[in-house]
């Protein structure tokens, strides 16, 4: 079976993600617990939409909530739709898609109201068949920003907490933690990596949504440089075609005090990100792989995450090309056309 990762690439307005107030507790309720599929390094969760329960990809490096493959999933209401053309990466031919407000997502004892998200009407988008499980949606940015979100890789839960001093104390006693920077609503983590003999300092994205070990962009610094010993591979797929790179491992990947020897990084080549608007200094990604071999607290609001090693952290990185992955920046969304009744 041919490995599969589908890349998009998001430049939606961030006023409208600023705007909606992210997931808040129900009234007497501080912690939720959930479990969650973890499937190739990725994160599955239920969530309500408008009443209607859908699967969605946990993804870090999303800001806005896009919804795809409803067909099985008719009765769910959407409310001020309007249509829009999205966009992909290198895509000059725009899809048909819908942009709806005032949605409300439950977690749990979590909710949101006022949700604003984006339709896929295409399709030929589908990650279910590859995934084995349905899969209707992608979130991101709202689902972290209020609350301590603890992603139990061991023992496959979600938990989220209230975001006060007791549990910031607590988690600040049994984790190691380490600064953060949220930009563009998805977080930033200062890594290094060894490559050739030398250590090489970068700026990733922490992308729970990307099921690779770490991404590289050569482009970025005249230091990272493909391995002699790597190999070309397809690294992904998003509306404007297959994204091609290179793989190989990189002599040491350290975060923080966390160091791994022999990961496998991929190298995609400056074509397929050419059009990726990127923060300042960001040279990469850090992804499932390596985030999985940690018990993982997010603390958007104050700019810290939380690390445990769990049972994973020593497995060795291998490269299985028979599997299935996903990488998820987004859509681009470029013109509202006409109001849904």
């Amino acid at each position: 079976m041919k490995k599969v990762q589908f890349l998009l690439f998001t430049y939606l307005y961030v006023v409208s993600v600023f705007a909606q107030e992210g997931f808040q507790f129900e009234k007497g309720v501080n912690k939720t617990s959930v479990p969650f599929k973890l499937i190739n390094n990725l994160v599955f969760v239920p969530i309500k939409v408008n009443g209607i329960e859908l699967n969605f990809l946990l993804d870090t490096g999303v800001a806005e909530t896009i919804l795809f493959s409803l067909e099985e999933k008719k009765e769910v209401r959407f409310f001020n739709a309007e249509k829009v053309l999205l966009k992909g990466l290198g895509n000059q031919a725009a899809v048909e898609g819908l942009k709806s407000t005032n949605n409300t997502l439950e977690f749990s004892d979590l909710m949101i109201k006022n949700h604003m998200l984006y339709i896929v009407l295409d399709p030929e988008f589908n990650l279910s068949s590859h995934i084995g499980i349905p899969v209707n949606g992608i979130i991101g940015y709202q689902f972290f920003r209020n609350n301590l979100v603890e992603v139990n890789y061991h023992k496959k839960r979600i938990i989220v907490h209230q975001n006060n001093e007791r549990n910031r104390t607590k988690f600040e006693k049994k984790f190691n933690t380490i600064p953060i920077t949220i930009e563009k609503f998805k977080p930033y983590v200062n890594s290094t990596v060894t490559l050739d003999n030398h250590e090489v300092a970068v700026k990733l994205l922490i992308d729970i949504g990307n099921s690779d070990a770490v991404w590289l962009f050569q482009d970025r610094s005249a230091f990272i440089k493909v391995p002699v010993k790597n190999f070309d591979d397809f690294l992904g797929r998003g509306f404007s075609g297959d994204v091609e790179g290179k793989r190989g491992r990189l002599q040491k990947f350290k975060m923080a005090d966390f160091e791994f020897s022999a990961p496998v990084a991929a190298f995609p080549d400056s074509v397929s990100i050419r059009n990726v608007t990127m923060v300042p200094d960001r040279m990469g990604s850090v992804g499932g792989e390596i985030m999985k071999r940690f018990n993982v607290v997010f603390d958007y609001q104050n700019q810290r995450l939380h690390l445990k090693k769990n049972s994973e952290f020593s497995t060795p990185f291998s490269y299985n090309k028979s599997g299935v992955e996903i990488q998820h920046n987004g859509l681009q969304w470029i013109q509202e056309t006409v109001r849904m009744e």
